[in-house]
């Protein structure tokens, strides 16, 4: 039976890996599975290589069998490392598969660079790959990357009815008016609970949950100017929001209506702005658009 390397094997072992002397850590390698020792749980090591761009000994240890890990994939698109991503998808890194139960895969690490991101695109990364919870890449971009990046992930099967968007897109900082238009107008939904897919459900079903007008009326977005808040109240209330439907704890209806928060904060411009009819509402917002 293999056994695990001690702690302070290990630690040699990765100052060897960091130096990127092949042979050295070819013969400590050698030495320790001749003594039963196994090196395949030590994933920490790829991201070593791969931090200290020693792509002959990441190559080496991916021949060892060492097992691949999130880390090592985001090490990888981090420092825009395609040799290294390269390696790890040859020896079997599923590009699609989450990085953790609440992160999607790694196409999500990259979206800060347009190049990268079109690399990954053009090796399968899905836009739509999500996580435990409905979280995807594109829902990483809406909430983080250029607008170039967005048109690309949804050029490239970007699902907009997917992925909460527009909660994510709330959730940039500062919100970005334009975003938050145009995923309306392409069809993101607008008066959705956050989370409520089966597997989001489990891990946050517990949680009040709500809608976007929430969002916005419980001055949970960041803006630059507090018209700002009127004008995505307006976009969401002309593309579906509700502002009387209530909050969703274990899937039953729970809390306050966005309208009702907005009273409770004494927002009388929120509530003068509910009132206006649907169709006034619509044609302020598709003018100043």
């Amino acid at each position: 039976m293999a056994h695990p390397l001690p702690p302070d094997e290990f630690d040699t072992l990765e100052y060897e890996v960091a130096t990127g002397d092949l042979q050295i850590v070819h013969e400590r390698v050698e030495r320790l599975l001749g003594r039963g020792r196994t090196i395949s749980k030590f994933s920490g090591l790829l991201g070593v290589a791969i931090t200290y761009n020693r792509t002959a000994v990441l190559q080496y240890l991916l021949e060892q069998d060492v097992e691949l890990s999130s880390e090592a994939a985001i090490a990888a698109v981090k420092r825009k490392n395609y040799t290294a991503m390269e390696l790890l998808l040859s020896h079997g890194w599923d590009i699609n598969k989450a990085l953790s139960s609440t992160q999607p895969p790694v196409l999500s690490v990259g979206l800060d660079d347009m190049a990268m991101t079109t690399w990954l695109l053009g090796k399968g990364a899905d836009p739509n790959a999500s996580c435990d919870v409905e979280c995807t890449c594109l829902s990483i971009a809406v909430q983080t990357a250029e607008h170039e990046v967005i048109d690309l992930l949804l050029k490239s099967g970007g699902d907009v009815r997917r992925g909460n968007l527009i909660h994510y897109a709330l959730w940039r900082r500062p919100i970005d008016l334009d975003l938050v238009y145009s995923l309306a107008q392409y069809g993101a939904p607008c008066d959705d609970v956050v989370f409520q897919d089966e597997k989001s459900f489990q891990l946050r079903g517990h949680f009040l949950l709500g809608t976007p007008l929430h969002e916005v009326c419980q001055g949970n977005v960041v803006v630059t100017s507090s018209r700002d808040v009127a004008t995505v109240a307006s976009i969401l209330l002309a593309h579906g929001a509700n502002p009387d439907k209530r909050k969703l704890q274990h899937g039953r209806s729970a809390g306050a209506t966005a309208r009702e928060i907005a009273g409770q904060r004494g927002d009388y411009n929120m509530l003068q702005l509910f009132e206006i009819p649907i169709e006034l509402l619509t044609r302020r917002v598709f003018t100043s658009s």
